[in-house]
């Protein structure tokens, strides 16, 4: 977790510094998409089920299975 994404996002300007992201802007939903690639690649296959970013109380943002957003 913290090679795959924390060290990359950690005080950065992810709409400037966040590759990742291909440019698209950093909102709740490409951020979580983005982190279960991210995540996804840095594990064996089949080891990740579901990524959940939670913003605020109210905003919560999850990706399961291949990627599909479930926001």
């Amino acid at each position: 977790m913290r090679r795959a994404v924390v060290d990359l996002v950690d005080h950065r300007d992810l709409d400037r510094d966040l590759a990742a992201l291909g440019g698209a802007p950093s909102t709740g939903e490409n951020l979580v998409l983005t982190f279960y690639r991210l995540l996804a690649a840095a594990l064996p296959p089949c080891r990740l089920a579901r990524v959940a970013l939670v913003e605020t109380e109210s905003n919560r943002f999850e990706v399961e299975g291949p990627g599909e957003a479930l926001i």
